[in-house]
Order: C-alpha cells, then structure tokens, then sequence
C-alpha cells in the first residue's frame, strides 16, 4: 500500500513538473514563445484604392496585432446572414464599412443587399467625405480558424469591391477596390 501510495504520489508530482516546464526554444508563439505572433500569423493589412470623383489609397499593416494607429475587425451574425467588415483609422480619422449577405459563413462571395445590411460606408471627416454604398462584394478566399469557444474566431484573407455616392446633386460616385490579409473576424452561427 504504502509503495502504491509512493509511485502515485512520484507520477503526480512528475506530470506538475512536465506541465510547468519552460522550454526556451518553444516557437510556438503561446505562453513561453513570447509576446510574438504564434508561429504561421502574420500581421493584419489592409489596401485599399479609392477612385471616380475622387482619389485616393488606404494602406496599412498592423505590427504585431496591436491597433494603435488603425483597427480592422469583422464579424459574420447567422442570425441575419450578415458579415460586416470595419477599418478605422485612430482616433478619429477616416471609417470604411463594408457588408454583405451570405447564407452560411465561409469562403467565396457575400453580396451587399438593401433588404439585408446594406452595402457599407466610407467616411472622412478631415477631408469632409460622406459616401453610402450603392453595390459591395466581399471575398472571403481564405479563413484559418484561431478559436472556438463560445463564439468562433477566424483570420481572414480576401478582397472587396464597392461603388458609393455621396449626397451632392448631381452626386459624387467612386468606387473603392482593396484586399485585406489576417484580420480577425468572428463568427457567430
């Protein structure tokens, strides 16, 4: 009995002392890899040209996942079949919205209704920009699946076109095309 008691007290104490090991050269990118991005992530971009009656680029890459300058985020609700994508610059400069409609989430074309979401935005108040979307297509070419307790949580890889106006008469109309890599979306079905 007492060597039973023994061996199993030295096998608990041996699956502590695994679970607690420090392995240095760990590149994984979880607790003992470091603050870096876990192994195979690669900083969120965003690039996006604007043209028509105006013209411009948005472009920018978020080091390490940390938004200080810009944030992208999007977020796919079963509910309404709905995935919307949001890009702000900090604190408070331009915002582009873009959405559209798909019955399930995943990989191809999510079309901008105006029964559903609508087709997003583009805002800029420094350069006294308002433009509401008339037509939008978000591309979901690729998703990795990061998480998925309680809601799901993917990076997403694609590309979107839209066309707006804004409120002038006649109105301006421009059209903005854009990629966009490793941005967090999440989804909940």
């Amino acid at each position: 009995m007492k060597k039973t008691m023994l061996l199993s007290f030295v096998f608990i104490f041996s699956l502590f002392v695994a679970s607690c090991n420090n392995d240095d050269d760990d590149d994984s990118g979880g607790p003992s890899g470091g603050n870096e991005n876990p192994q195979g992530n690669t900083d969120p971009t965003f690039t996006a040209f604007i043209s028509g009656d105006i013209t411009d680029t948005i472009s920018f890459t978020v080091p390490d996942g940390i938004f200080k300058n810009h944030t992208i985020i999007g977020s796919y609700v079963g509910v309404v079949d709905l995935l919307t994508i949001n890009v702000m610059e900090l604190p408070t400069g331009y915002q582009l919205n873009l959405a559209g409609q798909r019955s399930s989430f995943g990989e191809g074309d999510y079309i901008g209704s105006q029964d559903g979401g609508g087709f997003g935005a583009y805002n800029d108040a420094d350069q006294n920009r308002a433009f509401s979307g008339t037509s939008c297509t978000v591309t979901i070419e690729s998703t990795e699946l990061i998480q998925d307790v309680v809601q799901a949580s993917y990076e997403a890889n694609g590309s979107f076109t839209m066309t707006l106006e804004d409120m002038s008469n006649p109105p301006r109309v421009i059209e903005i095309n854009g990629t966009f890599e490793n941005i967090p979306l999440s989804v909940n079905e």
